[in-house]
């Protein structure tokens, strides 16, 4: 199966020289991808590009990979998170995950 990115629009696919990510596997994280996404219907095997994260999303793991942040959230088709859904992530979605 070739990779490629599920956002409404994209025509990332493997090979191109961006990085792909899994959706959360917490219920309401993965709910909040799935609405930015805009996804009548959700596989575990769907998949978004880097480019539909903010830089501040991303955070180094080695000197040549980088990895999201646990609360990372794609960004909205009009190019930023909007206020309301900051708010709605700060009260449901904690900074790091519980122990």
């Amino acid at each position: 199966m070739v990779r490629s990115c599920c956002y409404p629009e994209c025509t990332n696919r493997e090979g191109s020289p961006v990085s792909f990510y899994s959706f959360p596997l917490d219920d309401e994280k993965r709910d909040i991808w799935i609405n930015v996404c805009q996804l009548k219907v959700y596989r575990k095997s769907f998949k978004v590009c880097s480019e539909h994260f903010l830089s501040t999303d991303f955070r180094d793991i080695t000197d040549t990979t980088r990895g999201l942040l646990y609360n990372a959230v794609p960004i909205s088709q009009e190019g930023t998170t909007r206020p309301d859904e900051i708010e709605y992530l700060e009260e449901c979605i904690p900074s790091e995950p519980e122990s």
